[in-house]
């Protein structure tokens, strides 16, 4: 059957087009995440459909943006040839991206963050499962350039010193991991370690969080570190976890 395009209205001629263009990028929109995350595809792939999602998007939405105003410098009708819904799928798309990107602005490609870089504290549990799964290297250093880029980029992320016993200082980070929704999958008090799983809620990227404490005459300290499975770029997201778990060890000194 053939489609006589002549014969159709500018708005039905768009139609062949936009509305494809918008439903496509708004499936991979959730596609590229969700599959990644029930281990359908890998990682890759699923970042790969986000990017088609954005330039799809971001495309339809120029193209629809110059036939708008040759249309209007035309001084041709607009509000009847123009269906709405797909630019307002588009600007969905893109916003949706934008909000996961914009917090990321100015973060360094690296994706291993401790308070302690000299040295980072160490993981245990955490470093047979990364074998297992063939994840990022555990080794701080790993990147000769990561120590020197957390400091440029996030000098605030120092250790957290409480006044609190070494034991108590544990228990209330451990409270604190919980109320986040970071999994804790060993908490070793006779070492004074924390180990646990962060987990995002779109793609879930899992990426294993620490806690350290050391036990002094007057004082205990807690060293944090938060290092990414997958990816070399974290976005930021480690040293804002960090920052959060500071931010939650500070508010409540008891």
């Amino acid at each position: 059957m053939e489609i006589n395009l002549m014969g159709l209205s500018f708005r039905n001629r768009r139609s062949l087009w936009v509305f494809p263009i918008a439903s496509l990028a708004f499936i991979l929109l959730f596609l590229g995440p969700l599959g990644t995350k029930f281990e359908l595809f890998d990682y890759q792939l699923g970042l790969l459909m986000l990017a088609v999602a954005f330039v799809l998007s971001a495309l339809m939405l120029i193209v629809e943006l110059v036939i708008l105003l040759k249309r209007f410098l035309a001084k041709e009708s607009i509000k009847s040839s123009f269906d709405l819904h797909p630019i307002f799928l588009g600007l969905f798309v893109l916003l949706a991206i934008f909000s996961q990107l914009l917090p990321a602005v100015g973060a360094p490609a690296i994706h291993n963050i401790s308070t302690n870089t000299t040295p980072a504290p160490g993981f245990d549990k955490a470093r047979s499962l990364r074998e297992i799964l063939d994840s990022n290297p555990l080794e701080y250093r790993s990147n000769p350039k990561n120590a020197e880029l957390q400091k440029q980029t996030y000098p605030e992320l120092l250790p957290h010193v409480s006044h609190l016993r070494a034991e108590e200082l544990v228990r209330k980070a451990e409270r604190i991991l919980s109320e986040m929704e970071i999994e804790v999958i060993n908490l070793d008090l006779e070492n004074l370690r924390i180990e646990a799983v962060a987990t995002s809620f779109w793609f879930g990227f899992e990426d294993d969080v620490l806690v350290q404490v050391r036990d002094y005459d007057n004082a205990s300290i807690a060293e944090i570190r938060s290092v990414s499975r997958v990816g070399l770029s974290d976005l930021g997201k480690n040293a804002s976890r960090i920052r959060k778990i500071l931010a939650k060890l500070d508010q409540d000194k008891t």
